[in-house]
């Protein structure tokens, strides 16, 4: 995601609340990977990817998406990850954690 000068902060905020709508468990998945992924290879991740994929699987939001479209009505996310409560300020966080974000709004 490439941004205007000035613009970088407003960004991470609108793809942190995209984050943040997702199911917990995937979120906290996809971030684990999203952490080491640069120190790996593919083949190295790929039963990385694989486990948190079954991980994920296993709870009853892997089916809640099609079932809140089936049912026409908002998500509603079973899982809990550490206690986690996902905000777009804690999703921020953690992308900043993981490295997305650093020198973009460091230097605003």
């Amino acid at each position: 995601m490439i941004q205007d000068a000035g613009g970088a902060v407003d960004a991470a905020l609108a793809l942190a609340q995209a984050v943040a709508a997702n199911a917990p468990v995937a979120v906290a998945e996809s971030l684990a990977i999203a952490r080491i992924a640069a120190e790996l290879t593919e083949a190295e991740l790929a039963p990385i990817e694989a486990a948190a994929w079954q991980r994920n699987r296993a709870t009853q939001d892997y089916l809640e998406g099609a079932r809140a479209l089936a049912e026409r009505r908002p998500l509603r996310w079973q899982a809990m990850t550490q206690g986690w409560r996902w905000s777009p300020a804690a999703i921020m966080s953690q992308l900043i954690m993981a490295g997305v974000y650093t020198d973009t709004i460091a230097s605003e």
